[in-house]
């Protein structure tokens, strides 16, 4: 490969890495922490009032990450005081996570200011362009995880 073309690309994947720092500080939570959230409290009010088993295979496919990472994020919103964590009173080799009034509202608010800033790339950039660069970012991470395995 060209080492031109090799470091530009280097370059612009350390500027994705950098896109969720941006994003951190303008909607006041980690991409992994906002979407948890909306994980947790995406499953309607019975959930927002007794608590949510959650699927830890279900969420590492969604957000990418490891159930480390997963556990981590949950100790950072805890400590944030977004969830309260308890054993699952029928089942207690589960944990029961619910969303506090606290969360909801970040939840609300970062999601809110996340949509304003995609509604503005996308209008920027072009629903076509983005499409088709989602496209092939799709493409790039399959080849990239059939190395990886």
């Amino acid at each position: 490969m060209d080492e031109e073309l090799r470091e530009q690309f280097l370059s612009l994947m350390m500027r994705c890495g950098k896109m969720n720092t941006m994003l951190s500080s303008q909607c006041g939570l980690q991409l992994t922490e906002m979407e948890l959230l909306h994980i947790i409290s995406g499953c309607g009010p019975s959930c927002f009032q007794e608590g949510v088993n959650l699927n830890m295979q279900r969420i590492q496919e969604r957000l990418q990450i490891s159930k480390p990472a997963i556990s981590y994020t949950l100790n950072t919103l805890e400590k944030k005081a977004y969830i309260v964590r308890e054993i699952d009173s029928h089942d207690r080799r589960r944990i029961s996570v619910t969303i506090t009034q606290e969360g909801m509202t970040a939840t609300e608010s970062s999601m809110q200011q996340h949509a304003d800033m995609w509604g503005r790339i996308v209008e920027d950039f072009g629903e076509e362009d983005m499409m088709q660069l989602t496209s092939l970012l799709t493409r790039f991470f399959s080849v990239m995880d059939n190395i990886c395995e």
